[in-house]
């Protein structure tokens, strides 16, 4: 079957690529994200040199989507590791970043340092010379406003680490991931009470400021949940769940592994495609 696309122009996208460093080792981590066996030529700059991942995107794997990628000019976020660590997000004995989510951090540092390129559309790749604790990438899945990812040294050479990561920030959940109806449940009574909370402050005329105040709090959770629910209610609810590291999917994993971090499951198959229903997703 042919699917006909008459607005591709529509469906091109930026990608500004931001390398982290930290204060003192500038140097030494601008070389770890340009290793030799990344994105391509390490004789390269590196502006050059993420043309070779953006052949690969809009080649060998968005372009199964109709969607094409445009990688921007390369900047810079200069952070403070001993501040990092005191704010617990890098480890101090290992120096690799904790699992917790830190893109809303890296996007303020680059709000602060590139407040011109922060206002661009388009999404932001954060690409990191450490490690991550239990991942080689992270990106934005529910958030309305998302549009950054980051990916860790450990997955610097893996272009389709890229693919997966850019998936889950246009709107994608991994192949195997099964939905809870407990926190499907949670997730529409939160919604309501909200829905409910803001509608009776306009209806009875509360000041603006007080309604203003509200919804910040609420904001972000609201729309995490309402990110969910719409992921899985217009795209998943019928959808089959796959078993992980089984199948040549995209938003697959590589292996699977048990609470002990042993493997389990290999999956023998390469990543290299996205299905038809997350084609919609992603457009």
């Amino acid at each position: 079957m042919v699917f006909k696309n008459a607005n591709y122009n529509e469906l091109e996208f930026d990608i500004t690529p931001v390398r982290i460093v930290r204060k003192g080792a500038v140097s030494s981590d601008q070389s770890a994200i340009e290793m030799d066996k990344g994105f391509g030529d390490p004789s390269k700059p590196i502006t050059d040199d993420l043309k070779n991942l953006e052949t690969y995107l809009n080649s060998l794997s968005l372009n199964q989507t109709l969607l094409k990628a445009n990688i921007d000019t390369v900047y810079d976020i200069e952070i403070d590791e001993a501040q990092w660590i005191a704010d617990g997000l890098i480890f101090s004995s290992t120096k690799i970043f904790k699992d917790v989510e830190i893109l809303d951090k890296l996007f303020e540092e680059f709000q602060k340092q590139h407040p011109s390129a922060a206002k661009n559309s388009g999404l932001i790749s954060f690409l990191s010379p450490l490690r991550r604790d239990g991942a080689g990438g992270q990106g934005d899945l529910y958030d309305i406003d998302a549009k950054s990812f980051v990916i860790y040294n450990t997955n610097l050479s893996s272009k389709d680490s890229f693919a997966h990561e850019i998936g889950h920030v246009l709107g994608l959940k991994h192949s195997f991931h099964k939905y809870s109806q407990t926190r499907l449940n949670q997730y529409n009574l939160f919604v309501k009470q909200v829905d409910n909370r803001i509608n009776y402050m306009f209806d009875n005329k509360y000041p603006e400021n007080e309604i203003t105040e509200l919804w910040k709090d609420y904001k972000k959770d609201y729309a995490d949940a309402r990110g969910s629910l719409k992921t899985y209610y217009h795209y998943f609810k019928t959808k089959d769940v796959f078993k992980q590291a089984t199948t040549e999917n995209m938003m697959d994993y590589s292996n699977e592994k048990d609470a002990q971090k042993n493997i389990i499951q290999t999956n023998n198959n390469s990543r290299i495609s996205f299905w038809k229903y997350q084609w919609d997703i992603m457009q």
